[in-house]
């Protein structure tokens, strides 16, 4: 019976964490593109920087989604 429980409450987080998975997996999208813009960042001189700011994560996908529906 303990066996039976502990597979019916591993199930239902299986179930849950599914149904957060897109959530999941943008935050940690957003967070390795954030990284490789602050490491960008890095290598560049401050005048460089406030010439060509970077875009946020979201401007950054929106964008990737504009050019995917003109290729169509």
């Amino acid at each position: 019976m303990p066996f039976i429980r502990s597979m019916v409450i591993a199930g239902c987080f299986i179930l849950f964490t599914g149904c957060a998975g897109k959530d999941i997996r943008e935050g940690l999208y957003q967070g390795v593109y954030e990284g490789a813009r602050i490491e960008k960042q890095k290598e560049m001189t401050p005048r460089e920087r406030a010439a060509k700011p970077d875009m946020d994560y979201h401007q950054y996908t929106n964008e990737q989604k504009g050019r995917a529906d003109e290729s169509r």
